[in-house]
């Protein structure tokens, strides 16, 4: 048996075993590019992400998304 603290005072405490809360995970990235590696070149990248722990609550929603992004060329000379 599992015995689990619910609140102040002696005796209160509930038999049972918590359920693992619903989560979410998620992540796309979305990649641009125009001309040859070999020469004259820009890349673009974009990654976005979604980390959301607990989605049976709305508290502490507003650190769930993030994203990151990069952008990398190269201009040779003919």
């Amino acid at each position: 048996r599992v015995y689990l603290h619910v609140g102040e005072g002696l005796g209160n405490y509930l038999i049972g075993r918590p359920i693992p809360l619903p989560g979410l995970q998620s992540v796309a990235t979305f990649v641009a590019g125009v001309g040859d590696t070999t020469a004259s070149f820009l890349q673009a990248e974009w990654n976005a992400g979604v980390n959301d722990l607990n989605q049976l609550s709305n508290l502490d929603n507003d650190d769930n998304q993030g994203g990151a992004g990069r952008v990398n060329g190269r201009l040779r000379g003919q």
